[in-house]
């Protein structure tokens, strides 16, 4: 199997046609999305308990100056899932070979939450892969919030009260990452967003990353929370565009 077979169209009249596709990344089956066809690649990397249409509002915007991948994250989505340790490593590796099986050589690695995070390890481990990062509130830099605590364990009883496949597959990601050297060797450029009123990861976690990430700059966006780039989708995309233009 290519990563052309089973194309299903989703694109929207006066945007760029999103194309749902599937590929093989080594045994496993991965579906995304992709758009665009400009020489910059941008590559979307979605949180826990999301999958590639997570970033169902940003794909199209971003594919008019972008080409623009959105897959689903090994145990995630419509992804296979094996009931191992999912750490960080070990998705970062994942996202790599999917790179390689649709032939992105490199790209700019856009991340949030638990992606984030996995954007970064790529970046520490594959420098050569990646021409910068814009995270949005990546894990990493402290402890769960309470109400982000008591949100995760309500999800995950609900999902198992009404018997669904639960929305996360068994992870080991450290929340408060004791090696700083982890994030000193990233060297790219480096976009942080934040919402001020998060409850997951408070804007205080985005003052550590700031100090630990090399070259990096922060953005914090006030009264808004987690998931940025669905509560205000126009404004993600328009800063995000800018940051990717500067990488040019």
């Amino acid at each position: 199997m290519t990563s052309a077979d089973f194309t299903h169209d989703t694109g929207a009249a006066g945007e760029p046609t999103v194309e749902e596709k599937w590929t093989l990344v080594t045994d496993d089956i991965i579906p995304y999305l992709v758009a665009g066809d400009a020489d910059r690649t941008v590559l979307l990397v979605h949180g826990a308990g999301a999958d590639r249409r997570d970033w169902r509002d940003v794909v199209p915007v971003l594919a008019r100056f972008n080409k623009v991948y959105a897959p689903d994250l090994i145990g995630f989505g419509d992804a296979p899932r094996e009931e191992i340790p999912h750490t960080p490593e070990y998705i970062a590796d994942f996202l790599v070979r999917f790179m390689d099986a649709v032939g992105i050589e490199d790209a700019i690695l856009v991340g949030h939450s638990l992606g984030g995070r996995v954007c970064l390890e790529v970046a520490r481990e594959y420098p050569e892969r990646v021409r910068g990062l814009a995270l949005e509130a990546p894990m990493g830099f402290g402890k769960l919030r309470c109400q982000g605590r008591i949100l995760s364990i309500a999800r995950w009883l609900i999902y198992g009260v009404l018997g669904f496949k639960s929305p996360y597959p068994m992870l080991a990601f450290p929340l408060d990452e004791r090696d700083e050297a982890i994030f000193r060797a990233i060297t790219c450029e480096t976009l942080l967003l934040w919402g001020s009123h998060d409850l997951y990861f408070p804007p205080e976690h985005g003052l550590t990353a700031l100090e630990r990430i090399p070259n990096s700059r922060l953005r914090v966006y006030e009264g808004l929370g987690h998931s940025l780039h669905r509560s205000i989708p126009e404004r993600f995309n328009s800063d995000l565009a800018m940051f990717l233009d500067e990488l040019s």
